[in-house]
């Protein structure tokens, strides 16, 4: 696909320069369904399948059919009754993306309708390089505001002045300056100077997240030397790589935008430390650590994380809170992969074990916590009026870039 998605960078380059309560103690489960406490309201088996997220009161879980083929379903966590959501190819690492009003759902190029239970496929989105550079996990396309559909893939922007120059992408061919209508005219805007920038030698990326509010990209990045993963943050409105850390496995973005939960693998075979960083002050908070860490999911309020931690493929359900205090052992002896979803209502959690002796599939349980339902903090009063205006205008060039991917599919067809 021939497109002038790499024009976002221009247009973006030149806009953007002009606590939840809860007990103190939440309960160990001291076997597979079993509890001394009554402060865990249960510990319920709810389907076979991987946990991929909550919308609303709906679970969505995902079934392997194959290597190659995947069934996405829709669970009623009340009354579990399940729906084929989608049917689709299996990508290694890639997240299903659940919009803000629980309404719809994409995974690859796939937008499901869970209420009309209807599926769209969106259009190709096709960054050309020269020579290898290695996506895994990164999503084409994201949810901006209720449900909008927005392009996302980082190649995109970095395309022209960072990956020309430094990742060796190749040229798209057609207008590089994107073009605003300003009263009915078309204007070019100056191409603004990213020399200065120092990019990071990277030969991959992993997980991308985009943070809109704040004109961000966050990813690990495979260096080339090294060959280790690194967590970066790239940020549009200072027009810097900033790295936050070595040789990082995961992350997740608590829902404000404001800290980031990792793994950092130790050296030599020391296991893995779970940390969170925090954006406005740099600060670092090692929470744990343990022999493998699979997995790591924020309350929707930030007051919680949640993992999945133990050592030789016999993982349990972990959670703390983001000082460091509070942190307890939710199940023993279960079994569990990476796959940790937390509720909007902070109270309930989701997981997937790997199988058991009962078992050799995997399984989606649902933990109910006696802890009380948490305000989503949004922290957008803590970011700067200029990086809000930028990012307002930032999500306008998006929606140029994704409406020029789906005329330009339109030409195809």
């Amino acid at each position: 696909m021939n497109i002038r998605l790499s024009a976002v960078v221009v247009g973006l380059a030149v806009v953007i320069l002009s606590g939840c309560s809860s007990s103190n103690k939440v309960t160990v489960i001291k076997g597979p369904g079993t509890s001394n406490n009554s402060l865990l309201v249960g510990l319920n088996e709810i389907s076979k399948g991987d946990v991929e997220g909550f919308a609303g009161e709906r679970l969505i879980i995902r079934e392997d059919k194959n290597s190659s083929e995947a069934e996405f379903y829709s669970m009623d966590i009340r009354t579990k009754e399940k729906k084929l959501v989608l049917s689709c190819a299996y990508k290694e690492n890639l997240k299903l993306s659940i919009s803000k009003d629980n309404k719809f759902v994409i995974y690859d190029k796939s937008l499901a309708d869970l209420e009309k239970n209807t599926v769209s496929t969106l259009p190709e989105v096709n960054p050309q390089i020269r020579r290898t550079f290695t996506l895994l996990g990164v999503p084409d396309y994201c949810f901006y505001g209720d449900h909008e559909v927005l392009v996302a893939n980082p190649l995109i922007y970095m395309n022209r002045y960072l990956g020309a120059k430094v990742y060796g992408f190749l040229d798209y061919s057609g207008d590089w300056s994107l073009k605003l209508k300003k009263t009915g005219d078309s204007i070019k805007q100056k191409e603004p100077d990213f020399g200065a920038i120092k990019a990071p030698d990277i030969k991959g990326i992993k997980d991308s997240v985009i943070d809109m509010e704040r004109c961000r990209f966050i990813f690990i990045g495979t260096s080339t030397e090294e060959n280790r993963d690194d967590l970066y943050i790239l940020d549009l409105f200072k027009k810097e790589f900033i790295q936050i850390d070595t040789d990082v496995s995961l992350f997740a973005l608590n829902a404000a935008g404001s800290g980031i939960a990792y793994v950092k693998n130790e050296t030599g075979d020391k296991g893995q430390k779970l940390i969170v960083s925090y954006m406005s002050s740099n600060e670092k908070k090692e929470l744990d650590s343990q022999k493998d860490i699979l997995g790591v999911s924020w309350s929707s309020d930030g007051t919680w994380i949640a993992y999945s931690g133990g050592e030789n493929g016999k993982n349990d359900m972990f959670i703390i809170k983001p000082d460091a205090s509070n942190k307890e052992q939710l199940t023993q002896g279960m079994n569990l992969d990476g796959s940790i979803a937390w509720a909007q209502s902070n109270d309930r959690i989701a997981f997937t074990t790997n199988g058991n002796e009962t078992y050799k599939d995997k399984r989606a349980y649902l933990a109910s916590l006696n802890i009380n339902s948490g305000n989503k903090k949004d922290d957008i009063r803590n970011i700067e009026p200029e990086r809000q205006n930028a990012a307002l205008q930032l999500v306008g060039l998006m929606r140029e870039v994704t409406q020029d991917v789906i005329e330009t599919s339109s030409k195809k067809t």
